[in-house]
């Protein structure tokens, strides 16, 4: 919900503007109520073209745990050193730094490097059991058993 203060219109895309700096269109979000710099971040860079942005949350920070020197795990996510994991992106990838952070993280879920808590249900003491994606329906003879290679000479091939 945005507050009393934030123009109407196409006030979210007047935001994509490339004259406004990063740290301008940062300070506008988070004018917003609820909205602080992790959401305004991943906002900026996932809709409003901003992929020099890197969204910092525990996840990130776990990331930057194995790769930064001079952070611990006991230590809390202040702005001090969200700014020096946010330069830590910029200065290893450069101007496509968010887009960096999210295939490192895409990566890092596959090798299950994350740590992820589910969260417990009220009452019980026992997790939450998500309900499990629908697996496609893939008829038995489709699936190949071993990788298919094309032939050699072959217009694949």
């Amino acid at each position: 919900a945005r507050n009393s203060t934030a123009p109407e219109g196409n006030w979210l895309l007047s935001l994509r503007s490339e004259s406004r700096t990063n740290s301008e269109l940062i300070n506008e979000l988070t004018k917003l109520t609820g909205v602080g710099r992790k959401v305004a971040d991943c906002v900026a860079l996932f809709s409003l073209d901003r992929t020099s942005l890197v969204p910092v949350d525990t996840h990130v920070w776990q990331m930057a745990l194995r790769f930064m020197d001079g952070l611990d795990d006991k230590s809390t996510l202040t702005a001090k050193r969200y700014d020096s994991i946010y330069n830590f992106f910029v200065s290893s990838f450069g101007p496509y730094c968010g887009w960096a952070h999210s295939i490192l993280f895409a990566a890092a879920i596959h090798r299950k490097e994350l740590a992820f808590s589910m969260p417990k249900s009220q009452g019980t003491g026992k997790r939450k059991r998500s309900a499990s994606p629908a697996k496609p329906h893939v008829r038995a003879s489709k699936v190949p058993k071993k990788p298919v290679s094309p032939k050699v000479g072959s217009k694949n091939g």
